[in-house]
């Protein structure tokens, strides 16, 4: 009999030894019993076929769990979603209609203005226009190469102006013509032409200048009288100075 105030025990024991063993052997058979997977699942085939590879847990004989979560969780997570969800500031706003009276904040000029070029349409702002006053690129000074000094200047003498200022056989040279004031400016060239358009010249003469240019008219006429013309070589260019090496720069 038991005693009172105490518990039966879960589970009684066995009487003999054979019961014992059965009783073992039951609860390991029910222990190593395989669970039931559908069969249309990865784990599924893998028990159906035997196949020992769900144990293997490395390189790629390990099975990838399934780990997609529920229905369920995926509309509660949308939702909680949804309302943090803030569209950004101002990007929902309405454009703003324009002239459609004064009761639509934006009647009448329409925010143009009163007047004026901006306020008519069509209108189209010019690159670098500053509203009429003299513009940026215009203020500032022109800077880059120029060939101001380098220039060249001629100066036009007709054979009848020679004709009339100089004596037979008179040799003319540019101190001469700049001393008639024929030929100005330090450095302008003399160019004689026949602008006149004479037939003859009734005075002979040598005519000695440097760098200077005679028309095909002129030349011609000079050539009938018997004039001699001395053309003078033009003013030999700069020379250019020598590149310097490695060795001079260290010198």
């Amino acid at each position: 009999m038991e005693k009172p105030g105490k518990k039966p025990d879960k589970k009684p024991a066995l009487e003999s030894t054979a019961e014992n063993t059965a009783q073992i052997t039951k609860e390991s058979e029910a222990n190593n019993k395989k669970p039931n997977v559908p069969a249309n699942t990865n784990a599924g085939k893998v028990a159906a076929a035997g196949d020992d590879r769900s144990d293997k847990v490395h390189g790629k004989d390990q099975v990838k769990e399934n780990n997609t979560p529920s229905a369920g969780i995926q509309a509660m997570i949308r939702r909680s979603q949804s309302k943090e969800l803030r569209a950004p500031y101002k990007s929902r706003t309405r454009k703003q209609i324009l002239g459609r009276g004064i009761g639509s904040k934006r009647g009448r000029t329409a925010t143009r203005g009163t007047k004026g070029h901006r306020a008519r349409s069509g209108f189209k702002a010019l690159p670098f226009f500053e509203g009429g006053q003299m513009p940026l690129a215009r203020r500032l000074p022109k800077v880059g190469f120029s060939n101001m000094p380098f220039k060249v200047e001629y100066e036009v003498i007709s054979l009848k102006e020679i004709e009339a200022r100089f004596q037979t056989g008179v040799e003319i040279t540019p101190a001469l013509l700049r001393k008639e004031k024929l030929l100005k400016g330090k450095k302008a060239r003399a160019k004689l032409t026949n602008k006149h358009k004479l037939t003859a010249l009734s005075k002979q003469f040598k005519i000695s200048l440097k760098d200077v240019r005679v028309t095909q008219p002129a030349r011609k006429l000079l050539a009938e009288n018997g004039s001699e013309l001395i053309e003078k070589p033009a003013t030999p260019k700069l020379k250019k100075f020598p590149k310097r090496t490695r060795t001079d720069a260290k010198q």
